[in-house]
């Protein structure tokens, strides 16, 4: 598909469109956010990783993607680690998307009271087979 790297750098469509297919893996593969992979690489390094994290911006600016790498860097049997491995079980299934300590929730379509309850009532729960548990929410701004 051809495409064009736009003012945020990220490669789009000749529409205009972010190009769905490419997910960065790791920090040094993301383009356009350098700073802030600088400055969750040194929070890792550091071992000053905080409890939350807020990305916000445009679609396509790498939000979800930082907040899997970050997930895959914390949850690396080699981790907490600046670069994840990319192989062991954790790495893959953050990869693949189906880790059961990353949670990934769409707001915009969880945002009645049965689902904040349920989303409430998970947060307690204990990582299933890596270090930490990860939770992404997106398009929060429409919950009520």
């Amino acid at each position: 598909m051809r495409g064009r790297v736009n003012r945020t750098g990220l490669l789009e469509s000749l529409h205009g469109r972010p190009l769905p297919k490419y997910r960065p893996q790791t920090f040094d593969e993301v383009i356009g956010q350098e700073a802030v992979a600088r400055t969750l690489k040194n929070a890792i390094g550091n071992d000053q990783v905080r409890q939350a994290y807020l990305f916000a911006g445009p679609r396509g600016t790498g939000k979800t993607s930082m907040a899997r790498i970050l997930a895959k860097s914390l949850n690396c049997v080699n981790g907490p680690t600046i670069e994840p491995c990319g192989v062991c079980e954790s790495c893959v299934s953050i990869a693949a998307g189906s880790s059961l300590d990353v949670i990934e929730m769409d707001a915009a379509s969880q945002r009645g009271i049965d689902d904040i309850r349920e989303i409430r009532d998970r947060v307690v729960l204990q990582p299933a087979g890596g270090r930490t548990r990860a939770r992404s929410t997106s398009s929060t701004r429409r919950t009520s």
